[in-house]
């Protein structure tokens, strides 16, 4: 999903990649790349929750997806 709507290649990325300064995405990219996986897992990210340094790199990103995720299934 990342791949669709990334500026540069998108494979092997470590957690700590900061996928705006990088060039993966822009901000309009991040906001659709958001935006479609919120609607594929069919979650609403907590992002007010969070200030951009946290969900900007992509290792906490895919940890706050996760934990909204068990929070859905939790709840």
């Amino acid at each position: 999903m990342l791949s669709e709507v990334s500026q540069e290649p998108v494979t092997n990325l470590p957690e700590d990649t900061d996928l705006i300064s990088s060039g993966i995405l822009d901000s309009m990219g991040f906001l659709t790349f958001v935006t479609k996986l919120q609607q594929h897992l069919d979650i609403e990210l907590p992002l007010d929750e969070y200030v951009p340094e946290e969900f900007i790199l992509l290792g906490k990103f895919i940890t706050i997806c996760e934990e909204t995720l068990k929070t859905k299934k939790n709840g």
